[in-house]
């Protein structure tokens, strides 16, 4: 037995899951138990928490391709990086967000800047029409 898992008895009083190592046979148990829920009628939130947990299902995810902000940055060769997200609840959902970082030579994010500011002219300009 190892250490983690016998201060996780001293501590819980017995044994705790350790979600960091679930596996296939896990996930086809949890499964299961869902389905036998479902079936009992207990409220869907407790099945997808358990889905959550048990990484059957993902939380949904924004993807930062859809972000025009992300868009003009490689448009200009700038590839901006996932630092990690931001969970935000939603009409009842949980959804992540990504944290983006930018690191780049000052004149590319003039640049990106310059772009980004000349088609919100154009854009404003075409209003006005």
């Amino acid at each position: 037995m190892d250490t983690k898992t016998q201060k996780n008895l001293m501590k819980y009083g017995g044994y705790r899951f350790d979600f960091s190592e679930i596996n296939d046979e896990h996930k086809r148990a949890v499964k299961e138990v869902c389905e036998i829920l479902k079936q009992q009628g207990v409220e869907e939130n407790v099945i997808k928490e358990l889905q959550l947990k048990f990484k059957i299902k993902k939380l949904p995810t924004y993807d930062i391709n859809e972000s025009p902000f992300v868009q003009y940055c490689k448009k200009n060769n700038i590839v901006p990086s996932e630092q990690g997200n931001v969970t935000v609840k939603e009409n009842n959902e949980i959804k992540l967000y990504p944290i983006i970082s930018i690191c780049e030579d000052i004149r590319k994010i003039n640049i990106l800047f310059d772009d980004i500011f000349d088609n919100a002219i154009k854009v404003s300009n075409q209003i006005k029409k």
